[in-house]
């Protein structure tokens, strides 16, 4: 299952949105408390500590414009 870290208001996180929505994909979304993206557990996932953070298979993409390329092109 496809999971998506982001956080509220974000645009980078909006694209990625509209991207699974287009292609009627579901992502478990797990909305991060400003500041979360900064913590040690979540920087395994994105070493910059940006979101959105997509999580396929166990592999972790962190650039919404790599997310929305490698959904375009895996699904």
């Amino acid at each position: 299952m496809l999971q998506l870290y982001q956080t509220a208001g974000s645009s980078n996180c909006q694209r990625v949105r509209i991207v699974l929505a287009e292609k009627d994909l579901v992502a478990e979304s797990h909305i991060l408390q400003p500041g979360e993206q900064h913590t040690p557990e979540f920087r395994t996932l994105s070493p910059t500590g940006t979101v959105p953070v997509l999580v396929d298979d166990g592999d972790a993409l962190f650039d919404s414009v790599v997310i929305n390329e490698y959904l375009d092109d895996a699904y």
